[in-house]
């Protein structure tokens, strides 16, 4: 049995203006990002973990960047960067409302290839997504710190979960929120959904 800790990157200025980011724009955290991290670190000792996982994004790295320099392995894979969302990265998430509801509601209603102008469809997002999962099923770390991003870790956890893609929107997220999931390598069950409360409380776990 694999234990997955897995939680989004910390607040960067693109978050906090309410602009959609995706995969194409490499952003840094901001100083409330950083305050989130440090939280999260002073609440999860490295001892919990094995291994750290991330994407190929800086915001990723600079998340878990105590725990590298705690001496925990970290490896950086394309396979947990953001979905795609194309022409629209950069711009307010007010100026794309509409066309982002039908997007949504298309995936729900099952259309996983419905893609955003020049970005990925939740099809593709997921076929990279495996090679992510390939990779902890081959490995004899069994404690596994994952940072990704909030589109990308919707669909991961309908993978780990066993639930259809049109489920994505179940789960909630903020930044440095964590999920933590028991998985065999084929199936999990969601011990931790969506807590922040270490975003609020100084201790050590």
């Amino acid at each position: 049995m694999y234990t997955l800790y897995i939680i989004r990157h910390g607040e960067t200025d693109f978050n906090a203006a309410g602009k959609i980011q995706g995969r194409g724009i490499d952003s840094s955290l901001n100083e409330r990002g950083r305050e989130q991290a440090e939280l999260f670190w002073r609440n999860y000792s490295p001892d919990l973990f094995d291994v750290v996982y991330c994407s190929t994004l800086k915001r990723t790295r600079q998340t878990i960047h105590c725990y590298i320099d705690a001496g925990l392995p970290c490896m950086e894979l394309a396979a947990l960067d953001e979905f795609n969302w194309g022409e629209v990265e950069g711009q307010p998430y007010t100026v794309y409302a509409d066309t982002y509801r039908d997007i949504i509601r298309e995936w729900t209603a099952g259309n996983y290839d419905r893609a955003p102008l020049k970005g990925e469809s939740p099809a593709q997002v997921a076929l990279r997504q495996r090679d992510a999962l390939q990779m902890w099923r081959s490995q004899p770390a069994r404690r596994i710190l994952v940072c990704m991003h909030g589109r990308a870790l919707r669909l991961m956890l309908c993978q780990l979960t066993g639930l259809p893609l049109s489920e994505m929107e179940s789960f909630t997220h903020t930044n440095l929120s964590l999920y933590v999931v028991d998985w065999d390598g084929e199936s999990g069950r969601i011990r931790l959904r969506d807590d922040r409360r270490h975003l609020s409380h100084v201790g050590s776990l």
